[in-house]
């Protein structure tokens, strides 16, 4: 299961997480949203339960705590367990074995790199402004969903593009 969220921030304590995208082969990609977190993470914890292996971009350094730490908060602790017996695979971490040391290694610059394309037109880091004028603009809310959803959809092709060098199985 590929796994992509959006938040208000980079604090896990403070900040929020927006909305939570799945990707499953067989059912594609799934953003879950709702104005309520808890509700969100629960939502999750059923796709969780279901699937172990966890693939995303940064989803060790990024994606799992902030969904840990969110699920602490709410008092999700089945979800929390749960991570304990997750296979995870950090695209990010893979490919850091291809940079050279000290070099910043964005997803952007590997989806170019290797001909991956999308029809997102936003950056992660546009998504805390697009979430706080919400309120004003409600389409911004769409927005940041297709966002989430077209980066499941990159990491994806990503993960085939590696599974079919012998990078990744």
């Amino acid at each position: 299961m590929f796994v992509d969220i959006e938040t208000t921030g980079i604090n896990t304590f403070e900040d929020r997480i927006i909305c939570i995208g799945v990707y499953i082969p067989d059912a594609g990609a799934i953003i879950i949203y709702d104005p309520d977190e808890e509700t969100m993470l629960k939502t999750f914890l059923n796709f969780l339960i279901k699937d172990k292996k966890l693939i995303g971009w940064r989803i060790k350094d990024f994606d799992v705590p902030f969904l840990k730490a969110r699920m602490l908060i709410h008092g999700v602790s089945d979800g929390i367990k749960n991570f304990k017996f997750a296979e995870i695979i950090d695209l990010h971490e893979v490919l850091s074995d291809y940079q050279v040391k000290g070099q910043p290694l964005h997803s952007s610059m590997v989806y170019e790199a290797l001909g991956i394309h999308g029809e997102d037109y936003i950056y992660g880091g546009d998504v805390p402004h697009l979430y706080k004028v919400a309120d004003i603009a409600p389409e911004n809310i769409e927005v940041i969903k297709d966002h989430c959803r077209y980066d499941l959809v990159k990491m994806v092709e990503l993960y085939k593009y590696l599974n079919a060098c012998g990078v990744v199985e």
